[in-house]
Order: structure tokens, then sequence, then C-alpha cells
């Protein structure tokens, strides 16, 4: 009995510790992609206030800034990859942990709105745009949709 008791213990102490691991893993996957997202969308609005025009299609959206920067923002397997090329000249990833990105240049009244939305969890969601997150910036007064094009050479 004493033998059989402790093998359902270690059974126990084994699967608690499995679990606590698996747990802690996807809590700390969880966390990283938050702050990745939290940068992606602070680098988004800090490149958004320097346009002066925006462009999306159905692989990412390129910005074009005044000082002749031109920042383009591509999905790269579950990440978000800028590529900046001009003056700015210089790249970043952004593991935001997502699927499905959709990219927005839209106009509204006074103001040019620009978006990437995703679905973090790679399914279908309820959202009418198919995007469970989206993460929005606006153009300063002034700026059109359509006029940036990517340089050569950009990836």
């Amino acid at each position: 009995m004493v033998v059989t008791g402790t093998v359902a213990l270690l059974s126990l102490g084994a699967t608690t510790i499995v679990t606590v691991r698996r747990v802690t893993v996807a809590a700390q996957t969880a966390a990283e992609s938050g702050a990745a997202l939290s940068r992606l969308h602070r680098t988004l609005r800090e490149d958004a206030a320097d346009a002066v025009s925006a462009t999306a299609d159905e692989i990412g959206l390129t910005l074009a800034a005044a000082d002749g920067a031109a920042i383009r923002y591509e999905a790269d397997g579950s990440a978000v990859r800028r590529i900046a090329t001009g003056p700015r000249a210089g790249r970043d990833r952004f593991p935001v942990g997502g699927a499905g990105f959709a990219w927005f240049a839209e106009e509204r009244p006074g103001s040019v709105r620009v978006a990437v939305g995703y679905d973090p969890a790679g399914g279908a969601d309820e959202r009418r745009d198919g995007a469970a997150v989206e993460l929005a910036a606006w153009l300063p007064a002034g700026a059109r949709v359509g006029d940036a094009a990517p340089e050569e050479g950009t990836e």
C-alpha cells in the first residue's frame, strides 16, 4: 500500500509540474506577444505622424514621409516586418503571434487612417472585417491615400 500511495503521489506531482510548466510557457509567450504588439502600435503611430501619404494592399502597408523615407509594413509568418528605406533605413520585426493579416489605408473627413488588423488565434472570428485585433493610427492633416509606392529593391 505504501508503494501504491507513493506512486500515486509521484504521478500527481509530475502531472502538476508539467501543467504548471505549460501554463508558464503560455503566459510568457502571451506577455512577449503583448509587448511586441505594444511596440508595433507605438512605431506605427510614430511613422504615421510623419507620413504624407499611405498605400495599403493585400501584402502590406507603405507610408511615405516628407523627408523621402518609405516605410513598409508586411506580414512575416506570425509577425509583422517593418522595412524603412531612405534617410531612416532600417528593419524591425514584431512577433505578435497572429495570422490572417489585413492592411488598411482609408481617407476619413479631415484625416487618413492606417491600420493593421489580424486574428491572433489564426481562426475565424465574429467581426465583419476579419480582424480580431486592430492597430490604427492617423496621418496628419493633408496626407493622402494611394500616393506612396514601394521603392525599388524593398522586400
